[in-house]
This record gives structure tokens, sequence and C-alpha cells, in this order.
């Protein structure tokens, strides 16, 4: 399966779907394509989870959406926190749902699927892809991990043919090239940290830090639309973010590339008058 089938079989299957925001908005549109009931949550203002408020709101067999990184924060929920989270979620007695489609992007600090096993994934799946981080967006491969039970659930509601031989060979292949992902890693773990020390310097930009090969970034000068078509004008071509419930009208999103155009990105960012 590729990874929003595998996010829209769950979403399907729930009573309730609560998200955070800001977050992907197929969440909530995919819950909505479902006739779900849905709710939301917001955010800290470092954009972090407070459990308190988790706690309170979560309900018997609601499903928790939770990116890790999210999207478009590109932020990691710490290891401890995603264990506090989990605890709530089994007491409460409902669902988490861990979408880790830019987890090869992140630090090597933990691994959900290992800190779970000997859970046995009860109450939780875990969501990874191809398409990201191994630049294969039109094989459209995901993978999820979970109980046996919940398998079985989702083999009886899946289409059939939903892998091609195409991705079949590349999941044979890619997940098995740890050079390519140390080595792609490490380099990116590099880039982001320095677009983050050279933009944290520009006047009336405000950079968060990030956990994937992406970065958002808040406008304290100027519009999303004045800096995107400030950008486009020099030829480059960023994310506005008001699309994201949660993000209007002074964020915007940038993408973590080569030096070159790191440094191309950074030049253009200190032109902004």
């Amino acid at each position: 399966l590729f990874r929003s089938e595998i996010i829209d079989k769950f979403i399907m299957q729930a009573e309730r779907i609560v998200t955070y925001r800001p977050a992907f908005i197929e969440y909530e549109l995919r819950a909505r394509a479902h006739k779900k009931e849905w709710d939301f949550m917001s955010y800290n203002n470092d954009f972090k989870i407070e459990l308190s408020d988790l706690k309170e709101n979560l309900r018997e067999g609601d499903l928790l959406v939770l990116g890790n990184p999210n999207n478009p924060t590109g932020l990691r929920i710490e290891e401890e926190k995603l264990r506090a989270i989990y605890s709530i979620v089994v007491e409460k007695k409902g669902f988490l749902l861990l979408d880790e489609a830019f987890y090869e992007f992140a630090p090597i600090d933990y691994d959900s699927i290992e800190i779970f096993r000997d859970e046995g994934y009860k109450r939780l799946v875990i969501i990874r892809a191809a398409t990201k981080f191994f630049s294969l967006p039109g094989i459209r491969l995901g993978y999820a991990c979970t109980e046996k039970s919940n398998v079985e659930k989702l083999g009886k509601i899946e289409l059939p043919w939903s892998i091609n031989s195409l991705a079949d060979l590349a999941g044979q292949f890619i997940f098995q090239d740890k050079t390519y992902v140390d080595k792609s890693r490490t380099y990116i773990e590099r880039e982001r940290e320095y677009i983050y020390k050279n933009l944290e310097k520009i006047d009336g930009l405000e950079p968060y830090k990030t956990d994937s090969n992406f970065m958002l970034i808040r406008l304290n000068s100027w519009t999303e639309e004045e800096v995107f078509k400030f950008l486009l004008e020099k030829g480059i071509l960023i994310r506005k973010c008001s699309t994201f419930p949660g993000l209007k009208g002074n964020y915007v999103r940038i993408a973590i590339k080569d030096r070159m155009n790191n440094e191309r990105l950074i030049t253009v960012f200190n032109q902004l008058k």
C-alpha cells in the first residue's frame, strides 16, 4: 500500500478523528470524506504537544493522528513525550496513528518501531514511506507496523493490486542500502543546521528548528505573499503556509537542499527589504 491509502483505511475504521494544528491537511480531509466526527487541538507556542490538554480532550475510541516529524513544522516528538502520549492513548482506550513519512531525515536518537515492539503495537500503527527520502514519488510505496489483528482488518478492506511490480522491486532494494541512508541523513542534518544559523541572523525572519528536510519560517516584517512573489522573481519557489489551518498570513516553508542552492536561498532572503 502507499502511505495515504494506509492512513485512509485507519481513518475509515475510526469513530472520531483527533489531530493537532497545523498538520498535513489530508488527515482532516479524509475524516470529512468518510463523514467522521473530527476535532483538533492546538500546539503550544513552540509547536509541541501539551500532555494535559491531550489527556483532557481525548475520548474512548478516538483515533489520534500525529505527524512524526510533523508537517509543516518539521518537528519530531521527543521520545519521553511520545511514550507519555502512547500511555494516555492506551489509558483512554483510543488508537494512535504515527505518520512517519519523514522518519529517515530525523536524527538517529530513537526508532518508534523498536520503542513499541515490546508493547506488540497495541492501539498503535506506525506508517512510513519511500517517496520522500528515496525520491520515488511515482512508485507510491509505503508500509505500516501494527499488531496482527489490525493487519487482518486492513486486508479485508484494501483494494486489490495496491502495489505494482516496480514498487515491489524497489522496496526489496532501497531499504537495504544503509550507506545511502546514513550519508543522506548526515548531509541533511548538516545543511539544515547551516540554513538555520544563517536565517536566524536576518531581521524579520524567525526560522524554527526542524528534524526534517524542510523548515518553517515565521515572517515578522512581511506577508507570505510578499515573500513568495519576491523569491519567485529570483527563480526560487517556496511553500506558502496559509493553507495549513492554524498558520495564517505570515508563515512560509522552505526545502533543505544542497549547499549551492541553500546558499542561494540565504542570499535572496538577505535581499528582502
